[in-house]
């Protein structure tokens, strides 16, 4: 293996992840920019191999948990032989409340349920927020 292919393999070992959610410091919008519609967030951007790993950094990062929703609320009910997905995603204040992860991946938005061990790839957004799906 070349050095060129070590560098390609070692850049989607460690692909450098923007991760956007509810827990992310506004922006600082520029005073007079009005293109600007709803509140910008400043993503956690780490370096992960799967979704496991960017949820691990995410929560060190911002002090938040994420533990893997079973459809028990009666307003988010799964339906049966429906995959398990989504999150309850609860802060360091106490709250919580169940979230939808979705991959942006290009022009693609991929859901990878509950699969932790969902590889990710170097330019890749996690997008932790309501319900899509």
């Amino acid at each position: 293996m070349s050095n060129e292919d070590n560098d390609h393999a070692l850049e989607y070992a460690l692909a450098m992840i923007a991760i956007y959610g509810p827990s992310c410091p506004l922006a600082v919008v520029p005073k007079g920019n009005t293109d600007i519609y709803f509140p910008a967030v400043e993503p956690v951007r780490v370096q992960a191999r799967t979704l496991a790993e960017s949820l691990a950094a995410y929560t060190r990062e911002l002090g938040v948990q994420f533990r893997p929703y079973d459809g028990s609320s009666a307003w988010a009910p799964l339906d049966r032989g429906q995959p398990a997905k989504y999150f309850w995603y609860e802060t360091a204040s106490g709250g919580s409340s169940v979230v939808d992860i979705h991959i942006r991946r290009g022009e693609q938005s991929l859901c990878p349920k509950q699969d932790l061990s969902f590889p990710l790839q170097p330019g890749d957004d996690i997008v932790i927020g309501p319900l899509l799906c």
